[in-house]
């Protein structure tokens, strides 16, 4: 009767010790999972922050293009001061045209650079 009750409490002994060295490596590899998670999310509180910066900078520049829209279709579509009705000179419109173009072409690159920079 000794004798089965040290087999058993051997087994269980057995048994027992194999479970713990399961749930130890079920531990295991749940911590690695927990870091591989960690690793993929650690940048995104930066992400998010560079995504509503573009979002700021995309609503100032649709609001830019908007402006300088009018201001070249002004140009095209007058000849005269609609307030005053003096003509404008054609190099007049047309530096003012330039001046509009150079100012929407560089204005998207820099602020887009100083997000990323």
């Amino acid at each position: 009767c000794l004798s089965l009750e040290n087999d058993a409490a051997a087994a269980l002994l057995d048994k027992n010790t194999q479970d713990s060295l399961d749930y130890e490596q079920k531990i295991q590899e749940l911590n690695e999972s927990i870091a591989v998670s960690k690793e993929k999310v650690k940048d995104k509180l930066k992400v998010d922050m560079k995504y509503n910066q573009l979002q700021k900078l995309e609503a100032k520049i649709e609001t830019n293009l908007s402006s300088h829209k009018k201001t070249l279709e002004f140009f095209e579509q007058n000849d005269n001061c609609p307030t005053c009705t003096q003509p404008i000179n054609a190099d007049f419109k047309e530096q003012n045209k330039q001046k509009v173009f150079l100012q929407n072409r560089g204005f998207s690159f820099q602020e887009i650079d100083s997000v990323f920079n």
